[in-house]
């Protein structure tokens, strides 16, 4: 889900939602800095090895403030993480089944909280039994469901 240094407000809801890999956040951080975002803890976050993740979650928040994205509420993180998985579909760089399995992830780290479900992306889990298991419906029509969500998302 994240191959590139995302920008604050998608670190921000993917940390919310829980499926940030906190160990990255200081590198992040230091690219932030580089983008001429600035505040003391931003710094302290990118001063940081990753290794220790209480260290990065204890400052983290303010960090995430400083860098103009504060937590959002979980039915915004789910829109601007939705999006982003939505948007990477569209652009070609990933496939139906990344797009599944980050849904998947997504909704999982949320124990299915509605604020997360009701997203336009979260419908690809009924597609899911399906993708995993033959017998099934065709794969073309699975990854045209998907492709559909994918469209309703980015629209939404």
């Amino acid at each position: 889900m994240f191959t590139e240094t995302p920008g604050p407000e998608l670190a921000a809801a993917a940390v919310r939602l829980g499926v940030a890999p906190l160990e990255r956040l200081p590198l992040w951080a230091a690219h932030w800095l580089a983008e001429d975002l600035d505040g003391p803890d931003l710094r302290i976050l990118a001063g940081m090895s990753g290794a220790d993740l209480e260290e990065v979650r204890s400052v983290l928040p303010w960090a995430l403030a400083q860098a103009g994205a504060p937590e959002p509420e979980l039915s915004v993180a789910a829109r601007v993480v939705f999006t982003a998985v939505a948007r990477r579909c569209a652009d070609g760089l990933d496939g139906e089944e990344q797009v599944l399995a980050a849904v998947e992830r997504i909704c999982r780290s949320t124990e299915y909280a509605d604020e997360v479900l009701t997203a336009p992306l979260a419908q690809v889990l009924a597609v899911e039994g399906e993708w995993h298991h033959p017998g099934g419906r065709e794969r073309a029509v699975l990854r045209a469901e998907i492709q559909a969500a994918v469209t309703a998302q980015l629209a939404g």
